[in-house]
């Protein structure tokens, strides 16, 4: 309750004394180079391009001007890279009308952030399973994440970890369940997964 009241505080004090300057919000997006091959996504890359996590391992490594780039169609991606990237907005208004627009966006972009923290607290707190994963658990959720991506990017585009549920050791190794998206034509499909994992290699069926 106590965490509530301090994020609601919070987003008025944003609401109340956002001043009229231009607000950047930097956006991200997912890419990846399916089967080896270049695969572009298409986003406004006027700003500066930074790789935000790399997915893949090290048999497909992401490495800036060599395996990703950007150019004028977007973010560009080759020989297995996946990666999250982070992409600079160089929005800038030149009125005031403008101005009051963008720190408006930008307050409630904080304030859905801030409210999505606090979901987040509650579910952890009302779930055994966890949502941070570190040495051989991070290891089994990003190999079958990687995987899952893999076959998603068979049925569409930009394919994306939707969200990671549980990630549990077994006799040999873990299971990790999660969802994984792509785009498919105009819409995006959204596909639960579950994986085995033995230590080095990920088996992935799509649901």
């Amino acid at each position: 309750m106590r965490v509530g009241l301090m994020i609601t505080a919070t987003i008025l004090g944003l609401w109340g004394a956002a001043p009229p300057t231009v607000a950047l919000a930097d956006s991200y997006i997912d890419c990846s180079s399916s089967g080896y091959g270049r695969n572009y996504c298409s986003v406004n890359t006027r700003g500066r391009v930074w790789l935000d996590r790399q997915y893949s391992n090290d048999r497909g490594p992401c490495i800036e001007n060599q395996t990703w780039g950007q150019d004028g169609r977007g973010i560009w991606v080759d020989r297995g890279c996946r990666g999250r990237f982070r992409v600079e907005d160089r929005y800038s208004g030149g009125g005031k009308d403008k101005d009051n627009t963008a720190a408006v966006v930008g307050g409630l972009l904080i304030g859905g952030l801030l409210l999505g923290a606090l979901a987040a607290n509650s579910k952890n707190n009302n779930n055994d399973s966890g949502s941070s994963w570190s040495g051989d658990s991070r290891r089994a959720v990003d190999s079958c994440s990687n995987e899952a991506m893999s076959q998603a990017s068979r049925y569409g585009s930009r394919a994306r970890i939707d969200r990671i549920t549980s990630a549990r050791a077994q006799n040999r190794g873990y299971s990790v369940q999660g969802y994984v998206a792509a785009d498919v034509g105009p819409r995006t499909v959204t596909y639960s997964f579950d994986c085995d994992f033995d230590g080095r290699y990920a088996n992935v069926e799509l649901n």
